[in-house]
């Protein structure tokens, strides 16, 4: 059972990590774009014209992280047909509930909110990507030390 919970945290991991890195890169891409615009003195490009193709280029990455990245895990694990066809389902609810939270924030123009939700996103991310190094340095690791992993 040990792997099908290492796929289950693979899973959240491909899509929370591809989508919240694909926001905070366009967010710096964003800044960095109106900093050298204003540096050249140059008008910088329209926000609405950037967070256009931001919101697409995330959703892109994220529908490829779901209905490709997680069935290559489950074939990769072997968990089978049906555990995988439900990881892809409740990963895709995951990833609506996201993007209509995130849609949510932008459109009442709670920027500050947008970028709390982007951060946990980014934050829940990290968390699965530390057990999972955690868990595959254990199993690496003689018994006697086992301990050592969470020291």
């Amino acid at each position: 059972m040990k792997q099908f919970s290492d796929f289950a945290l693979w899973s959240v991991l491909v899509v929370t990590g591809s989508w919240s890195t694909m926001i905070l890169m366009t967010l710096v891409a964003a800044f960095v774009l109106g900093a050298g615009a204003s540096l050249l003195h140059m008008t910088p490009p329209s926000a609405e014209h950037l967070g256009y193709y931001a919101g697409t280029s995330c959703m892109v990455v994220a529908l490829l992280s779901v209905f490709v990245g997680v069935p290559i895990l489950a074939w990769r694990h072997r968990v089978g047909f049906w555990r995988g066809l439900i990881a892809v389902i409740i990963t895709t609810g995951w990833l609506a509930l996201s993007a209509a939270a995130l849609l949510a924030l932008v459109l009442s123009d709670q920027a500050l909110m947008f970028l709390a939700a982007a951060g946990l996103n980014f934050l829940i991310a990290v968390v699965l990507g530390v057990i999972l190094r955690r868990r595959r340095r254990a199993k690496r690791l003689e018994p006697q030390r086992i301990g050592d992993v969470f020291s």
